[in-house]
């Protein structure tokens, strides 16, 4: 799998960065808003998650996080919500 990593656009990056530190799914248009990404519909994001899974081959957003483990940055989800 290591040789399917690419970098993360910054999106995409905050996204599973959320997800890394515990946010839900359902959160995650309030996240990526307060960090200054136009706000999405749950639609669009699950369709993101879905080709990011897919391009990496995981089953799960869990998986997901696992594989870009290294790639995650630091996401104050508590504050984003609050």
């Amino acid at each position: 799998m290591s040789e399917k990593l690419k970098a993360l656009a910054d999106y995409e990056l905050y996204l599973i960065s959320a997800l890394a530190h515990g946010a839900k799914v359902s959160d995650l248009p309030a996240i990526l808003g307060y960090f200054g990404f136009s706000a999405h519909s749950m639609g669009s994001i699950e369709k993101k998650l879905k080709a990011m899974r897919k391009s990496q081959g995981c089953a799960t957003n869990m998986q997901l996080v696992y594989v870009l483990r290294k790639q995650i940055i630091q996401v104050d989800i508590a504050k984003a919500l609050s």
